[in-house]
């Protein structure tokens, strides 16, 4: 029941507790406290389309871009978001250079997950060495 709900990103240990009426509001179960209410009610966080494109380093190998990548659906995964594709764009000229490289091997992941999941890629992906830009833009509907 709670898979089919687009519009929430429900943890796991709260599914027993809440119940979801026909008109979207949420409702917690009998004989549960206003602590629990409030808890569920900040833990809830609506869960937005986005797409990620990373460009690596040009001499990585295909092995390095695919272990970027899937650290990026990991981390997706594991916080709760699902990811929708992943379309490698190969090898391209870069308009201009960066980090003082002329080409970079770009990568397009699309997924569906909260805020908190972007501002987990932003931190990981700013530090990573391999990582020449990345951008994360929310896709309006």
């Amino acid at each position: 029941m709670f898979d089919d709900i687009p519009c929430a990103i429900i943890p796991e240990s709260f599914k027993s507790t809440i119940v979801f009426r026909e008109d979207t509001s949420i409702a917690v179960k009998e004989k549960q406290t206003k602590a629990v209410t409030e808890l569920l009610a900040s833990r809830v966080e609506p869960v937005r389309n986005y797409e990620l494109v990373i460009i690596f380093r040009p001499e990585l190998t295909k092995e390095k871009v695919d272990a970027g990548v899937e650290h990026v659906t990991k981390t997706v995964k594991e916080r709760g978001g699902n990811i929708t594709s992943v379309e490698p764009w190969g090898k391209r000229k870069l308009a201009y250079p960066i980090k003082h490289q002329a080409e970079g091997i770009y990568n397009l992941i699309k997924f569906t997950a909260g805020s908190q999941v972007t501002k987990k890629l932003n931190a990981d992906l700013r530090i990573s060495e391999d990582v020449l830009r990345h951008l994360i833009v929310k896709i309006e509907d």
